[in-house]
């Protein structure tokens, strides 16, 4: 079958209609209350020997559905105690238990492993590597074995020509899936200890080759893997990178132009100069990002053209770029007025005297106000962008011309406008602006503010940072904490502290643990044994991660070993049977504010409890007013946040990782973490394949309709509501 552009979503489709939405054909679905049994146990760590002993039994159920989810349970408690339950299920007569006993191994392999441990599953992966006739079992082996922690040469070595063995033995799609994407893997992640081959070298150099018909079906991630695995190699030829820049696949060719970053080879700024102009934005925007990063080799003149691109992202990383000095060859031509016009067209709310739209003042009307009072942002247009970027980079190029428009920004509207003047500020020294900002409504404004005075004065904004401990928004606090590093005003910093840190610890929330952190850390570094007395109860704090914190403080202070009481987070795990089975096959429809919608096939079959509680918010109205508040093209687009920044999601626990089989390909829904198992509720969409994601954040959807509304979603777009159907 030829390479076509664009088959790639459709496949997604049905691949998420046929394989993921409904129990493999066969065998029945697993009982309701097996699922929900086991999920409580994985939820708990397994920590009681009942837990253990309930997956462990499941894993070995005749019943294939739960077997599969236990098996995959096992994986996720990344013990390597537990690989000796895993081993027998890779000779399984049902492929699919076969994959999840693969997968689930690579899985415990991210823990800390001994070297016996690391070979013993490796060699169980290899033997049946040797066995295995199903194509697809012998990709997601291959895709499993790029991902170990391999400590030496040797090892990446004999990993290298076993995956190249299984391609050549059998050249079908889902093999060369899994040799690329584990080779991808192997090079980004063991790259220093053995650099690729030659013969890896030209076999992914092949792979890359979209009239190559030894691999049949749509080949597009075949090559965009591979073409990622040459780019981390550094193995990109001259005749690679002509063919990728011209392939089918947009995503082949927005790959090549990041390719070309690194590269020297004389047709590289021809290459480039063609893709600013290709059909795709994504491909825009990586080579204008690619010329930008080789110092406008060629001058201003393509980075202001792009000022016009008739993509708004393209546009704005047209205005950051002209940020960094360049100077046309041709025109002279230096991008300062065209930064300072942009910027001046803003005028407190309205652009060049282009007032608020009617479709804004209605998106005004589901603006959300959070439990503290905090109003999220309401206006979805993108009035405000252009100029706020614009004077940040008018403030490094143009200062004298910034200083006087930066007023107007600094009390504008929304939000947003008065976060990017103290971005402005900071980069003015302007620190009057900055210390005003740090007093704004706004937590989000505050932070920027206060961010950018730890570099402008230092310590000389202490009283500030002190007062921003008295602040309900984590990031706004944990912001403060690291702002009071090396403060001489230690009377003042350790009370202000642990009051913060006994103010949010009441709330008991799992959320709350990184800013926790951070204020025990500055705590440790400022304080001393005289207030070990106030750190002691933190020894049986509900979260293990800020008692072992606390024990590291305590044990500093006075030279003796402290040790946590709290080892685990209480049982919080409560799965209803009944949700479960009325679940099943959904999907989330996802309405703006403006009114544009896209559709999420909801993925119980790979993450059903974090489906369980996506659904439970969205059916709550959780979601509702609720915005996208980062936004980094080529990349995700996250929201879900009720403070509109990283450190703040839902009320409830932290949300356990459920990491499957389905990679982190363009229009996966993922959760988004700040380490293991710390989901709170916000949630991210993948812009293009992500594969450095994988194995480390759980998808639980697919966007399967709407993904060029996705494409066009800006900074602070509002969620109007999330509908959950059948």
């Amino acid at each position: 079958m030829p390479h076509r552009a664009g088959v790639w979503p459709g496949v997604m489709a049905l691949l998420i209609g046929a394989l993921t939405l409904a129990p493999p054909a066969r065998a029945q679905q697993a009982p309701a209350s097996s699922r929900a049994r086991l999920l409580e146990s994985v939820g708990r760590h397994a920590v009681s020997s009942a837990d253990r002993n309930r997956i462990i039994t499941d894993s070995r159920s005749r019943n294939i559905p739960l077997q599969r989810l236990a098996v995959r349970a096992i994986g996720r408690l990344e013990d390597p105690s537990l690989a000796k339950y895993v081993y027998p299920r890779l000779d399984s007569y049902v492929p699919e238990v076969r994959m999840e006993a693969a997968n689930a191994l690579g899985q415990i392999a991210q823990a800390q492993l001994s070297a016996d441990a690391l070979d013993q599953i490796t060699s169980q992966l290899l033997d049946r590597l040797d066995a295995e006739h199903e194509s697809e079992v012998v990709g997601v082996i291959c895709r499993t074995l790029g991902r170990l922690p391999y400590t030496d040469a040797a090892q990446v070595q004999r990993i290298e020509a076993r995956m190249l063995t299984a391609l050549h033995d059998q050249p079908t799609l889902e093999v060369a899936l899994g040799v690329a994407s584990g080779v991808e893997t192997l090079t980004r992640t063991r790259g220093t200890l053995s650099p690729p081959s030659p013969p890896v070298i030209a076999a992914l150099r092949t792979l890359t080759d979209a009239s190559d018909d030894s691999v049949s079906g749509d080949g597009a991630r075949v090559r965009r893997l591979a073409l990622l695995a040459l780019t981390e190699a550094k193995a990109v030829d001259a005749v690679t990178l002509r063919r990728t820049f011209h392939d089918p696949d947009a995503q082949v060719r927005r790959e090549a132009a990041a390719a070309a970053d690194a590269s020297d080879l004389p047709e590289t700024a021809a290459l480039v100069a063609g893709a600013l102009r290709d059909p795709a934005p994504m491909v825009r925007y990586e080579a204008l990002r690619t010329y930008g990063r080789r110092q406008h080799a060629d001058g201003c003149a393509p980075t202001i053209t792009a000022l016009t691109d008739p993509d708004v992202h393209v546009d704005l990383l047209a205005i950051d770029l002209l940020g960094d000095p360049c100077t046309s060859s041709t025109t002279g031509a230096d991008g300062i007025d065209d930064l300072a016009r942009i910027a001046g067209s803003y005028h407190g709310g309205t652009t060049s005297g282009v007032t608020t739209t009617a479709l804004e003042s209605q998106a005004a009307g589901h603006a959300r106000t959070s439990d503290s009072g905090l109003r999220t942002s309401d206006l979805t247009s993108v009035t405000w962008h252009r100029p706020a970027h614009a004077l940040v980079s008018l403030a490094k190029r143009a200062p004298d011309r910034a200083r006087p428009l930066l007023g107007r920004f600094a009390v504008g509207e929304p939000w947003e406008v008065r976060m990017y003047a103290a971005r402005a500020a900071g980069v003015l020294h302007d620190q009057e602006t900055l210390q005003h900002l740090a007093l704004d409504a706004d937590d989000n404004v505050r932070n920027a503010a206060l961010d950018a005075l730890k570099d402008v004065s230092g310590h000389g904004a202490d009283p500030l940072y002190l007062l921003a401990l008295k602040q309900p928004d984590y990031q706004l606090v944990r912001t403060a904490a690291l702002a009071l590093a090396g403060t001489f005003r230690k009377d003042d910093a350790v009370p202000a502290l642990i009051e913060a840190l006994n103010r949010i610890t009441k709330e008991r929330k799992e959320t709350s643990r990184d800013v926790r952190l951070a204020l025990l850390d500055r705590i440790g570094e400022l304080g001393s044994k005289a207030e070990a007395a106030r750190l002691r109860p933190f020894l049986a704090d509900f979260d293990p991660a800020v008692a072992d914190r606390a024990a590291t403080v305590l044990s500093t202070w006075t030279g003796q070993a402290v040790r946590p009481t709290t080892r685990t987070f209480a049982d919080t795990i409560d799965i209803d049977p009944r949700a479960l089975t009325r679940l099943g096959s959904p999907r989330a429809h996802v309405t703006m504010a403006d009114g544009r919608s896209f559709d999420i096939a909801l993925l119980t079959g790979e993450a059903p409890a974090t489906v369980l509680r996506f659904v439970q918010l969205a059916t709550d109205g959780y979601y509702n007013g609720l915005t996208f508040h980062r936004i980094v093209p080529n990349f995700v687009i996250q929201g879900g946040s009720p403070r509109a920044n990283e450190y703040a999601g839902d009320a409830g626990p932290f949300m356990q990782n459920e990491v499957g089989l389905w990679p982190h390909v363009r229009g996966a829904v993922g959760i988004s973490t700040r380490g293991r198992d710390t989901g709170d509720g916000q949630f991210f969409i993948d812009l293009v394949d992500n594969p450095r994601l994988n194995g480390d954040y759980t998808v639980f959807g697919q966007v399967l309709t709407g993904m060029d509304v996705v494409d066009q979603v800006v900074e602070g777009d509002v969620i109007r509501s999330i509908t959950i159907l059948p």
